[in-house]
């Protein structure tokens, strides 16, 4: 597996969405995949204000602080559970 980095778009609604994506991975025969945490505007605010706490910069370099350029998925997900903050998560594989 090739680990992807992330990535940020943000919404037209003030929320962010934070995308990745592996390469290769073998236990999808050599598929690509992606995933992604959508935040509301609010949760988006929330996220920001708790990661400030610890990290500076803008939300990607505090996210790379946080998490690591390839920003674990598991890890991520009980961070954000573990402070309150709401997400919707999607996934999916790809195959060329």
């Amino acid at each position: 597996m090739i680990k992807g980095t992330f990535w940020l778009e943000e919404k037209s609604d003030g929320g962010v969405t934070i995308w990745i994506e592996d390469y290769e991975v073998e236990a999808f025969d050599g598929a690509d995949y992606e995933w992604c945490y959508s935040l509301d505007k609010p949760n988006t605010d929330k996220f920001t204000d708790i990661m400030s706490r610890s990290n500076s910069g803008s939300l990607e370099h505090m996210i790379e602080a946080e998490f690591g350029i390839h920003l674990d998925k598991k890890s991520a997900k009980q961070w954000l559970d573990d402070n309150g903050v709401e997400y919707e998560f999607f996934s999916w594989v790809h195959r060329d």
